[in-house]
């Protein structure tokens, strides 16, 4: 039997581009926009998790996913995406490739985006312009701008910051760069509803400017993404973190900062499991329906990167349990992520515990119950 199982991407898997076009950006300005991809089995629809993508840039680019390298390898998380963000190293035109599978197959099925690099004696620039924020949210928001000339940072510049439109408050109305160019302030905004913008601008005479911008995002347009967690299975080893990320309902979806996020835990004895000794299960039988042994409810809030995790406790009930962790953010994104408990099992006469067994997840498909959200599955 051959190609019974394929851990990453097959043969016929495509990578998509999400999103690769930027504006013209500064040397040693982060871009505004990362270059994101997906994986996608060949029906076009199901995200494959776990596969190699292989990000390489031209005149030097630095990619944050490398680590400020030029080229690396990562490992797509499991609703199939990556992105990159950008820093240009020099003037002109970079274009940042992700390949699939880097060396695998032949011909590599690889997509490109790009970033225009320009360069001046006065140039500013803001790291993530674009910040979308839960509607409704009260937060602080940081406003990290960088004063150069001719892609070097410059310091002891005096900035300007000032709110153009919508309602919120500065930290300070200026602030000096440091050693490496850069000036930061905090933008509180209490109960977002509307679009917020902040100027900052090189003093004493406001030019150059560069402009940030925070977004509100009705709950209803939060979607939640698995990122990592689901599937896991245990021998009795603690489990990792669950981690999702809430992004808005865009085409190329955008992380969505200080979501409400709920993480619901349920420990749980499904139905014919037979408990161990010491389960704190008081039916030693064999019950035909599930017997529900705990619940817990963590509330978190998504970080800049869209980003919030719990970590999945089994409550110190014994092998073997379910431990089925629920994520809902907005208005009606759901995830349901089951993990599971075995018993370990003993070698034959020795009475020592075996290794624990390998964990097969399904590589196709959903790699959890139940997704739901924003109109996407």
């Amino acid at each position: 039997m051959t190609s019974a199982l394929t851990y990453g991407a097959a043969a016929t898997d495509n990578i998509v581009l999400l999103n690769g076009a930027n504006p013209p950006t500064p040397v040693g300005v982060q871009a505004a926009n990362p270059v994101s991809v997906r994986v996608l089995a060949s029906d076009g629809v199901t995200a494959v998790g776990g596969a190699t993508v292989g990000w390489s840039g031209t005149n030097g680019v630095q990619l944050s996913a490398c680590s400020g390298a030029s080229a690396c390898s990562v490992i797509m998380d499991q609703n199939g995406n990556a992105a990159t963000r950008l820093t240009a190293a020099a003037a002109g035109t970079a274009i940042v490739t992700a390949t699939l599978a880097p060396g695998v197959y032949s011909p590599a099925k690889s997509v490109s985006g790009t970033l225009s690099a320009t360069q001046s004696s006065s140039d500013i620039g803001i790291s993530t312009p674009y910040l979308y924020v839960s509607q409704g949210a009260t937060v602080g928001i940081p406003v990290n701008a960088r004063v150069l000339s001719n892609g070097i940072g410059q310091s002891s510049v005096t900035l300007n910051f000032m709110i153009a439109s919508g309602a919120g408050s500065l930290s300070a109305g200026s602030a000096v760069t440091n050693a490496s160019g850069y000036a930061t302030v905090t933008l509180s905004v209490a109960n977002l509803n509307v679009l917020v913008q902040v100027n900052a601008c090189v003093a004493p005479g406001n030019i150059p400017c560069a402009v940030f911008y925070a977004n509100p995002v009705p709950l209803a347009q939060q979607v939640l993404q698995q990122v990592s967690g689901a599937g896991q299975v245990s021998t009795g080893q603690s489990f990792q973190p669950v981690v999702v990320r809430v992004v808005d309902s865009a085409s190329s979806p955008h992380p969505v900062m200080a979501a409400p996020v709920s993480f619901l835990t349920t420990v749980l004895r499904p139905g014919a499991m037979v408990p161990g000794v010491g389960s704190g299960d008081t039916n030693p039988g064999n019950p035909a329906m599930p017997v529900i042994l705990k619940v817990t409810q963590n509330n978190a809030s998504s970080d800049t990167n869209g980003l919030a995790s719990v970590v999945p406790l089994s409550g110190g009930f014994s092998a073997p349990v379910e431990v089925d962790v629920q994520a809902t953010a907005g208005t009606s994104a759901v995830l349901d992520d089951p993990l599971f408990i075995f018993a370990a099992a003993a070698t034959g006469n020795s009475g020592a515990v075996a290794k624990p067994p390998v964990m097969l997840r399904p590589i196709r498909g959903p790699l959890f119950r139940g997704e739901i959200g924003g109109g996407q599955r």
